[in-house]
């Protein structure tokens, strides 16, 4: 029996098309108040029936989704109503994303962006960023920043110690991550430290997340002031 062989154009497009169209038919309920890139996200399996070989692609779907959907949300779960909070499905999105393609790198500056820094999130995005540096074992900065989201988000030191043993072990760690590191698996990690290692944040991620990185560095020089600490 000889197989249907489609063109690469058509190949590349229909995992994005098939999504799209349960996107749309999954809102048939409700199409007014709520749009065709608000649908549930479609599961991992059917999302890799889809895309077949073209895993890459579903994953970039998902992050597009994301974009889209962070536009609409009112980026806080205070001020988000019934219906309109749509973190979990951003949430689902990036997991998505990891589960298709988990060497992409931006996918986890992406979570760093945007779970990383609220309280409600940051263990999914430790856990996101566990499951990536399992890929990518070359890559010093995932471990890295996780291992400061465990301390500083999580308190959870003894998680803390081992990503950052992780990451102190892996080839191509610049000399300011080694000093950031000793500093950091002191027993006690000062104010100092903390706001350091958010300022090398910056360096690494894109400048559409320094204000959040900021708020969290002014957030943590109050705290040092009204302590009597100095940053």
């Amino acid at each position: 029996m000889n197989r249907i062989r489609l063109p690469l154009w058509a190949a590349l497009l229909l995992p994005g098309c098939l999504i799209y169209a349960y996107s749309t038919f999954s809102t048939h309920q409700n199409p007014l108040s709520i749009k065709a890139w608000q649908a549930p996200p479609l599961g991992i399996a059917m999302q890799k029936l889809f895309a077949g070989q073209y895993l890459g692609l579903a994953a970039d779907y998902n992050l597009l989704r994301v974009f889209s959907l962070y536009d609409l949300q009112p980026h806080s779960d205070n001020r988000a109503t019934e219906g309109q909070n749509l973190w979990p499905q951003i949430q689902q999105h990036l997991i998505n994303a990891t589960r298709l393609d988990p060497y992409f790198k931006d996918s986890y500056r992406l979570i760093t962006g945007l779970l990383a820094f609220q309280p409600k999130r940051a263990d999914l995005a430790v856990k996101l960023l566990e499951y990536g540096s399992a890929y990518r074992t070359r890559d010093w900065e995932i471990p890295f920043v996780a291992a400061f989201l465990s301390h500083e988000m999580l308190k959870d030191d003894q998680r803390a110690f081992k990503l950052m043993r992780e990451a102190a072990t892996r080839p191509g760690a610049p000399p300011l991550a080694a000093a950031l590191a000793a500093r950091f698996l002191r027993k006690n990690v000062g104010l100092a430290a903390s706001i350091q290692f958010l300022e090398y944040l910056k360096t690494i991620l894109p400048k559409n997340y320094w204000p959040s990185l900021q708020k969290r560095i002014q957030k943590l020089q109050q705290e040092g002031a009204e302590r009597g600490e100095k940053p």
